[in-house]
């Protein structure tokens, strides 16, 4: 029962998909001194896919929770590291890897 409601329920979902409009529009807004700091967007796509090791712990966390609460916000930070910085002079290699830049 909890599965089905954490993983289907259409207010999670609502929750999932604002968080990825807000970021695309913290992205929109951007100040000048915020497009100019560096980010490391390897530092939040290890700890997103890290966040999903917590499955195998001897605590046994719900899958569906580990993804909304952890997983989403850290994956959806990831990408707008990326974003910012495939917009520098010199991007990271894993921005190079997924991106076209």
């Amino acid at each position: 029962l909890i599965w089905n409601l954490t993983r289907f329920h259409p207010f999670s979902a609502l929750i999932e998909i604002t968080m990825g409009v807000v970021a695309a529009r913290n992205v929109m807004l951007d100040t000048d001194a915020e497009k100019q700091q560096r980010q490391r967007p390897l530092v939040f796509f290890a700890a997103a896919y890290s966040s999903l090791l917590l499955r195998l712990t001897r605590f046994d966390y719900n899958d569906a929770l580990i993804r909304g609460m952890l997983f989403v916000p850290l994956y959806t930070k990831f990408l707008t590291a990326m974003h910012r910085d495939a917009l520098s002079d010199s991007p990271s290699a894993i921005t190079r890897f997924f991106g076209s830049a």
